[in-house]
C-alpha cells in the first residue's frame, strides 16, 4: 500500500434507510456509543477501511450498527465541509436504501447504543451534519420516485393498488385521485393481477398485484417459452428483440418498469 507525505482526509460513509411505518416516512437512526456526540442520535455509518470499497464499508457499517444486511444501497452525495467533524478532516459519502413497509427488527451493535425508526417530518436534533445529509437523501428519493419504480420497493412482492398509491401519497405528502390513478395503471402492461387477495377487517378482500419484473425465475422461463411459441414464425431479428426484452426485465425494477412509472408520475404532476 502506498504512503504519502501530504496530509489527507479520512473517509466515512453515512447510510440513510427509509421505510414507511404507520402511514409516514421514517428514517433509521442510532444513538452514538462513542465520542464525539456520545448518546446523540445519528445516522448509521463509520470510517472506510483501507482495504475495502465505499459500498462494502457502507454494508459493513450498516450491519455492525443495526444488524440489517444485504440491502441495495445507492450513493447520492459527498459531504466535505472542512469543519463537519471535530476529530479531524473527514469527508463522508452518503448512501440511501429503502426497506419494505412491514416491521423490521433492528438491533444496535458496534459503536451504537440503540437503533430505532424516527418520522422524517419530525426528526430530532442530530449529530454532525446528518440532518443536511438526510435532507439531500430525501431530495434524491423524491427525484427517483418520478424517474424509476421506486414506490414498489417500499412494498412486498405482492401489493394492492391502494398500497401502491399510498406510497406516492406518503412521500409526496399529497392526495392523488384514486380513479384517475388506477386508470393510468390499467393503461400499462407492467402490472400482473395475481390469484391472491388481501383481506381487510372493514373492507372486502382486495386483489393483489405484482410487477412483471418481480416474476419468479420459473415464471420468467414460462413467459419466455410462451413468447417464443407465439412468435415462432417471426424473423430472426424480431426473435432476438424479444429475447433482449426478456433480458431487460431480468435486470431489475429500473429496467422493466421505468416506462410505466413515468406515465404514472406524469399523471401525479398534473394533479398539482
Amino acid at each position: 500500500m502506498a504512503t504519502y507525505k501530504y496530509p489527507r482526509a479520512a473517509t466515512t460513509v453515512d447510510i440513510i434507510i427509509f421505510t414507511i411505518r404507520e402511514q409516514a416516512l421514517h428514517v433509521l437512526l442510532v444513538n452514538r456509543g462513542i465520542d464525539p456526540f456520545k448518546g446523540s442520535l445519528a445516522l448509521p455509518g463509520g470510517f472506510v477501511q483501507v482495504n475495502e470499497t465505499l459500498i462494502a464499508a457502507a454494508q459493513r457499517e450498516l450491519q455492525e450498527e443495526t444488524q440489517l444486511a444485504n440491502f441495495h444501497l445507492k450513493m447520492f452525495g459527498v459531504f466535505d465541509d472542512v469543519n463537519r467533524d471535530p476529530r479531524d478532516r473527514v469527508i463522508s459519502i452518503g448512501f440511501y436504501a429503502i426497506v419494505p413497509s412491514h416491521d423490521l427488527i433492528v438491533l444496535a451493535g458496534s459503536d451504537a447504543e440503540h437503533a430505532d425508526w424516527y418520522p422524517f417530518e419530525s426528526l430530532p436534533s442530530l449529530a454532525f451534519d446528518h440532518k443536511d445529509i438526510i435532507d439531500l437523501a430525501f431530495s434524491n428519493l423524491t427525484s427517483d420516485l418520478y424517474n424509476t419504480c421506486l414506490a414498489a420497493k417500499f412494498l412486498d412482492e405482492e401489493f394492492t393498488l391502494a398500497e401502491f398509491q399510498a406510497v406516492y401519497e406518503t412521500i409526496l405528502t399529497k392526495k392523488v385521485d384514486k380513479r384517475n390513478f388506477r386508470k393510468w395503471i390499467s393503461s400499462t402492461d407492467y402490472f400482473i393481477k395475481t390469484d391472491n387477495k388481501k383481506s381487510g377487517a372493514q373492507h372486502r378482500p382486495a386483489a393483489l398485484y405484482k410487477i412483471k419484473d418481480a416474476l419468479k425465475p420459473s415464471e420468467k422461463i414460462a413467459q419466455i417459452q410462451v413468447n417464443n411459441s407465439e412468435h415462432e414464425n417471426k424473423s430472426k431479428s424480431e426473435t432476438e428483440s424479444n429475447n433482449n426484452t426478456n433480458n431487460d426485465y431480468n435486470k431489475g425494477y429500473e429496467q422493466g418498469f421505468k416506462k410505466a412509472l413515468s406515465k404514472i408520475t406524469n399523471f401525479i404532476k398534473q394533479q398539482d
